[in-house]
């Protein structure tokens, strides 16, 4: 299973995590890419989407 730039925009992340790895077969894995960020990003470009998007 194969997440990419998704992770960093989902609310529950442990709920997230949980449903990936039911889904996964025994031996599956799990490759996430995405976004860290040092410190908090302001509330107002959490919800301009042009910031987020290519």
């Amino acid at each position: 299973m194969i997440s990419n730039g998704v992770f960093n925009l989902t609310p529950r992340k442990p709920t997230a995590l949980a449903e990936w790895f039911r889904v996964l077969k025994p031996g599956g894995r799990l490759q996430i890419a995405d976004i860290m960020v040092e410190k908090e990003v302001a509330a107002a470009a959490k919800q301009n989407i042009d910031l987020w998007t290519g």
